[in-house]
């Protein structure tokens, strides 16, 4: 939508247009003879200023006519004619145009006149009371031939009339015109003056003549006037131009001003008008000019022209001024238009200038002197150099026209109108200025909210003009740039508005144009699971587009090459790597667009492979060797495996040993993972075949190292045999013996083969012990979880351990007993598994367990034997002191509940006691509040204040690292006390420590009065607030003593004598 605004104007007089109006706005002409049969606006005139342009041949030859020595064109409400006497030939040749000159003619030669033609030379054409007339000069025999055409210009047999005057001396051109109401035609003779003929109110009436007195000239002998034409000036007086040329068509040119006032029938004043034209001389002198073949007066704006055809082939364009009755001419030399030069005997004669519409053209006849040469037609079209910003046409027919002007200047307007005959009634012109403004455009750019859009300024007319852009963006901000960018924040529709201000601010126009904003989309998408190379890999677009439609265009690229526009593609890597993949989401054809990007790890595909170690026999133990590799350049490894052996179970071990029980063909496949996820499957058929029951005897199981076995072979049908002695030995005899060396316990496998290769081995156990035998267990830990107690055994013995029994005592009363058996070699530890009763768990705040027994006897040392341990936990979280109160924060960490708290206060000179009493349950938190035995005045005083937790359900906390939480009235470490002091044996050392301990040490220095030191220790494993240690001061002579302790950068000093 566009929406001008402007200023309005007061109107003048002429057209009733205004004086002064504004660019852009609207004009209405108005004719000043509205019941003109025709109207001719021309709104750009001006073209003859400057009469530059380039012609073209339209014909060669002219149908017959090969002299043509003058041009008539007229057009007749319709149409475009132009006709040519032949000098030479008894003819007359027709272009016809159609409705423009701008094409090309038809010619036709009007052949038939012999006897009423003789060596023709001028034409006119008029049009009386709807019959064509021509009349046409014969330089041959000084006669005037009338052509009638009727009532149509195409007419191929117009009736010619030929009319004798006794006046005519060589008549060269005529000029035929309406003077009044009658019709008037003046011809040139060439040697001397003018003839008019007056044809009265009629042209078929027959003529009287008069002739004028003789043309000037500079030039001798027969030096006289060619070219001549005649026009109505803005004084409504008459006047000519008259060109001169010598018998053999050279120079000097002279230019006669003819003025016969109010009619042609007055006695005409004659005048050189040579020296009066500005830049004659360097013409002239120039020898640029030649004879004058011909001349056509025209007016154009509000000046006159005359355009004089010459024998050197160029156009003269004489500029009168704007005022024909008082010319102040001036000269210059158009050229020949790159088509006038004579060529093959052509001479230019023949000349016309017509306007039609808003444009010139200039027609010319080269006519040949030779027989055998066709004469050219040529048209010049001159170039319109204005340029007039109109935004109608530059020529319009209309009676009241509308036009707007785009640009500041002065710009004249011309109007000729005509009757039905096509005689000109009059010609009008008239100017207005358009004032200094500039007409708003602009076009935005980037409209996506959250972008920048630009306003890129386009105005019509000179920044020099503007004072002030004023832009209205249409969401309360505003610019003065000329070309602003602004951001959006909210999508929508807005009205922007932009405002030239210019200094005198009388056209100032506004121009509002509607944008939209859209949203931005917002282009996200994902990656199915694992992407592996040679395998398609799916992509989920996740965009968010509003209004989303079949205009919204979705762009991948792949990294490699490739790219899709499908809204959910697939795409396939040949090779395994890392791609970068992007998105590119467009909501609309050209709107707005997201951008997104994922890298995107392309693994490659694991090969798998397996094999088995051994023949596949079922029931024997078999390996599968796993061969599966994966390489790439992304780092890929195997990291899973996944075995399934068709119904003997699965394994997720790298390289698995398993039995297979019956005789059958087994699916085995085997699926690894990489670590990016990419798998793969391979299967693999298996049959397996029954093997060799085996079957043995030991000659002992048991017995102190070195121990000597004997192992006898009772199976039957065996091919072939393998013992393991479990101790690294084999043999494959069919019975064998062997010795151990050293204690322990060992599996020996026998194995019995068949004929088809399989077996089913047979295993016992080999017991050996030391000499001297050493069974000692030690209860090393205890815990609590849930419904379940764990204790932890250790052998601390020289050998195995193969039963013991233990008891457990809960809470002091309750008592279970158990039994744990298996094979404990020297230095190993297990747990044994005590299942409680559901529900007892929570209900145990101390846990014992005894060893009874060890491999049946008692144990070599039962020190160790037993292990008690608490598992209640109560923590202190905060404590705070508010007014007159201390507040403390309790929570219970353990499965126990807690039903009794005892609590010691800590104000740094003096502590209480108190007991809090409740249930606290598992991970249950309470706040517990006690009334301060302190003043505020000692609290002030005081360096902290910790609560901590002394007893817990009348027993031990088992953490008592979390039972204390302080609050610091001083962050400086401090000697609270010392005693006794005087000291004997021993003296305790009361300390408080702040919070922020960064892995405190306190170290304690002794230096005897001497300055020597006598012991120094350091203090670790503190905790925030009171502390309290006891150092040895017996070994330690009489006498005064330093003692400093120093924590980090700090040191405190204090005396302590020993007695």
């Amino acid at each position: 939508m566009t929406l001008l605004i402007h200023s309005q104007l007061t109107l003048a007089q002429g057209f009733n247009i205004p004086d002064n109006s504004c660019p852009n706005t609207d004009i209405t002409f108005t004719s000043p003879n509205p019941g003109a049969n025709r109207h001719f606006w021309d709104f750009c005139p001006g073209d003859l200023v400057e009469a530059s342009g380039s012609g073209n041949i339209i014909a060669t030859g002219l149908n017959g006519v090969t002299r043509p020595l003058d041009i008539a064109t007229v057009f007749d409400g319709t149409n475009w004619y132009s006709f040519m006497p032949d000098f030479r030939n008894a003819g007359v040749a027709r272009a016809f145009y159609g409705n423009s000159l701008d094409n090309t003619p038809v010619i036709t030669n009007l052949a038939g006149f012999t006897g009423s033609l003789n060596q023709s030379c001028g034409i006119d054409i008029i049009n009386d009371n709807g019959t064509w007339y021509g009349l046409i000069v014969n330089f041959g025999n000084n006669t005037l031939t009338k052509l009638n055409f009727g009532s149509d210009l195409g007419n191929n047999t117009p009736v010619a009339t030929v009319i004798n005057s006794a006046d005519l001396d060589f008549p060269t051109h005529l000029s035929l015109v309406k003077d009044g109401s009658k019709f008037v035609a003046v011809a040139a003779n060439w040697k001397k003056n003018l003839v008019i003929f007056d044809f009265g109110n009629s042209m078929a009436n027959a003529p009287t003549t008069s002739a004028t007195a003789n043309l000037l000239k500079t030039g001798a002998g027969d030096h006289g006037v060619w070219g001549f034409d005649l026009i109505k000036g803005d004084d409504n007086q008459w006047y000519g131009i008259g060109a001169t040329t010598g018998p053999t068509f050279v120079g000097p040119i002279n230019i006669n001003y003819i003025s016969f006032g109010a009619t042609i029938n007055n006695t005409p004043t004659i005048k050189l008008l040579d020296s009066e034209i500005e830049g004659w001389s360097d013409v002239a002198a120039a020898n640029e000019v030649g004879a004058g073949f011909d001349v056509e007066i025209v007016r154009e704006g509000n000046r006159y022209y005359a355009l004089i055809l010459t024998n050197k082939y160029v156009v003269l364009k004489l500029d009168l001024g704007e005022k024909i009755s008082d010319p102040k001419a001036s000269i210059t030399n158009l050229g020949g238009f790159n088509v006038l030069a004579r060529t093959n005997t052509r001479e230019t004669f023949g000349f016309s200038v017509n306007k039609d519409k808003s444009d010139w053209f200039l027609y010319v006849a080269n006519q040949s002197s030779n027989l055998g040469i066709e004469p050219f037609f040529i048209k010049i079209k001159l170039d319109n150099p204005t340029n007039c910003n109109n935004s109608v046409e530059q020529s319009v027919t209309s009676i009241n026209p509308s036009n707007r002007y785009i640009l500041s200047s002065k710009y004249y307007t011309e109007l000729e109108v005509f009757d039905a005959n096509m005689q000109s009634l009059g010609y009008y012109i008239d100017s207005t200025n358009i004032d200094a403004s500039v007409i708003p455009q602009f076009t935005p750019t980037n409209l996506c909210i959250s972008e920048t859009t630009v306003f890129q300024n386009q105005s019509i007319g000179s920044d020099s003009d503007v004072n002030s852009w004023d832009w209205d963006f249409g969401d309360g901000t505003v610019s003065t740039l000329k070309n602003p960018s602004h951001t959006y924040t909210i999508p929508g529709t807005y009205q922007v508005k932009l405002t030239p201000k210019t200094v005198s601010g009388t056209c100032d126009n506004a121009l509002v144009k509607t944008i939209k904003i859209r949203p931005m989309p917002k282009a996200e998408f994902q990656v199915g699971n694992h992407p592996a190379a040679s395998q398609a890999i799916s992509f989920t677009n996740n965009s968010i587009v509003q209004n989303e439609s079949s205009k919204t265009s979705y762009l991948w690229l792949f990294d490699d090459g490739t790219f899709s526009i499908n809204k959910n593609p697939s795409h396939t890597y040949t090779k395994a790597g890392v791609y970068n993949v992007s998105l590119t989401v467009t909501d609309t054809t050209g709107g707005c667009s997201s951008f997104f990007s994922k890298s995107v790890t392309v693994g490659a595909v694991p090969e798998v492979n397996f094999d088995l170690s051994q023949k596949a026999c079922t029931k024997t133990p078999l390996t599968f060797v796993n061969t599966s590799k994966v390489e790439d350049n992304v780092g890929s490894e195997i990291v899973s495996y996944q075995w399934n052996f068709g119904g003997a179970g699965t394994s997720t071990e790298k390289t698995p040993i398993v039995t297979f029980d019956f005789v059958a063909t087994y699916e085995v496949s085997l699926t690894v993972t990489t670590n990016l996820g990419v798998s793969n499957t391979f299967k693999k058929s298996i049959s397996f075949q029954e093997g060799l029951q085996s079957s043995m005897q030991m000659s002992t199981t048991t017995g102190d190292a070195p121990l000597s076995v004997s192992f006898t072979n009772q199976t039957s049908g065996a091919l072939s045999y393998l013992w393991d002695f479990g101790d690294g030995k084999t043999s494959t005899d069919a019975n064998a013996a062997h010795v151990y060396d050293t204690p322990g316990i060992y599996t020996v496998t026998f194995s019995a083969y068949g004929a088809n290769g399989c077996s089913i081995p047979v295993t016992k156990q080999v017991i050996v012990s030391a000499s001297n035998t050493v069974t000692e267990i030690a209860l090393t830990n205890v815990r609590i979880q849930d419904d379940n107690i764990f204790i932890e055994l250790t052998n601390n013995g020289n050998t195995p351990i193969i039963s013991s029994n233990l008891r457990v005592v809960l809470n002091n009363t309750d008592t279970l007993t158990g039994q744990w058996s298996g094979v404990l070699n020297s230095l190993q530890s297990t747990e044994y598994l005590f299942t409680l009763q559901t529900g007892q768990g929570s209900m145990v705040s101390q846990v014992c367990a005894y060893i009874i027994d060890v491999n049946a006897r008692q144990d070599a040392k039962t020190l160790d034997n037993s292990f008690c341990k608490n598992t209640l936990d109560a923590q202190v979280t905060n404590a705070l002191v508010q007014g007159g109160s201390c507040i403390m924060f309790l929570k219970n960490n353990a499965q126990v509940p807690v039903t009794k708290l005892k609590i010691v206060l800590d104000f740094g000179n003096t502590t209480q006691e108190t007991v809090w009493t409740g249930l606290l349950n598992t991970n249950e938190q309470t706040n517990y509040i006690v009334p301060l035995p302190v003043s505020a005045d000692e609290l002030a005083s005081s360096p902290f204040f910790c609560a901590s937790i002394s007893q817990i359900n009348d027993t031990t906390d088992a953490v008592a690292t979390n039972n204390v939480a302080c609050q610091e009235y001083d962050s400086q470490f401090k000697i609270l006390g010392i005693n006794p002091n005087p000291a004997v044996d021993y003296i305790n050392i009361d300390y408080f420590l702040p919070s922020e301990q960064n892995n405190d040490v306190v170290k304690l220095q002794i230096i005897s009065s001497q300055g020597v030191l006598m012991g120094e220790v350091q203090l670790l494993n503190l905790i925030a607030g009171r502390n309290n240690y006891r150092y040895a001061t017996n070994q330690l002579g009489t006498g005064l003593y330093t003692l400093v302790f120093i924590r980090g950068n700090a040191k405190i000093v204090k005396k302590v004598l020993i007695k």
